[in-house]
């Protein structure tokens, strides 16, 4: 049996890479889910596993600084939505570069790559061709009913998405509202992650819909959006997105 490690700090798409995996007819054991930085880094010290699975930014920082901190040697299949790591990922032992929404066919292929090749014997130059060769193309028009009629919204004219429990709405930078068929988690994984970014559970804010930050502690930040939405004059950036948001506010990039 191969030890398995997912790293992943969001709990439903870890749950859905553990899912994945009991399906696949393979020697794959998960023996920890883990979801911060500083709790890899705990577990790695006194741990070890065949090969690992993992999210680039978690809420805490990069993955990458697991890896450095750990010294790993262990073999990596990168899940993420974002593309901008990719040529990092593959200098830190990464067999694989998945983006998310991962499918079952995807991940099968990763872990085959690991158990015929092992870390040693890849080919890295041709995975980043191949990789960059079918590197994701984000969705820049949302088609929306207007009634008896259709209309394509433009990512520019996007403010910011947010879920009301039963469904994803859009609205525009004009303040009009349209319901999509789709789940928060969906949208995320085909948005352009240097023009939107994920606040919470409930919101995707797009940067020139934030009108005024406001800190109030060093794990507590208010966003005022514009359009203001309805349910809230202000929104709460989750503690555990305030690194990578604030990263994201900087146009970090590694």
């Amino acid at each position: 049996m191969y030890k398995t490690v997912i790293i992943e700090d969001e709990p439903l798409v870890a749950n859905h890479i553990e899912k994945l995996l009991n399906s696949l007819d393979t020697d794959i054991q998960v023996t920890a889910k883990l979801d911060s930085v500083l709790g890899a880094i705990d577990w790695f010290n006194q741990n070890t596993c065949d090969v690992i699975i993992s999210d680039v930014q978690l809420g805490d920082g990069l993955s990458f600084e697991i890896f450095q901190a750990i010294n790993n040697t262990t073999p990596i299949i990168m899940v993420t939505a974002y593309d901008q790591y990719a040529v990092r990922a593959f200098k830190e032992n990464s067999v694989d570069y998945l983006l998310k929404p991962v499918t079952n066919e995807e991940l099968q292929l990763a872990i085959q790559k690991f158990q015929s090749s092992g870390i040693k014997a890849l080919d890295i130059e041709g995975i980043l061709k191949g990789y960059l060769f079918n590197k994701k193309a984000y969705q820049r028009r949302f088609l929306v009913n207007t009634g008896k009629k259709l209309d394509s919204i433009s990512e520019d004219e996007i403010a910011y998405f947010y879920s009301d429990e039963r469904y994803a709405i859009l609205v525009t930078h004009e303040g009009k509202k349209f319901i999509l068929n789709q789940t928060m988690m969906e949208i995320e994984s085909k948005l352009d992650p240097t023009h939107f970014f994920r606040i919470n559970r409930k919101i995707i804010t797009s940067l020139l819909a934030v009108d005024e930050i406001q800190l109030f502690s060093k794990s507590k930040i208010h966003l005022k959006l514009i359009p203001a939405p309805s349910f809230s004059s202000s929104v709460v950036v989750s503690s555990l997105k305030m690194n990578s948001f604030k990263k994201w506010l900087n146009g970090h990039q590694e």
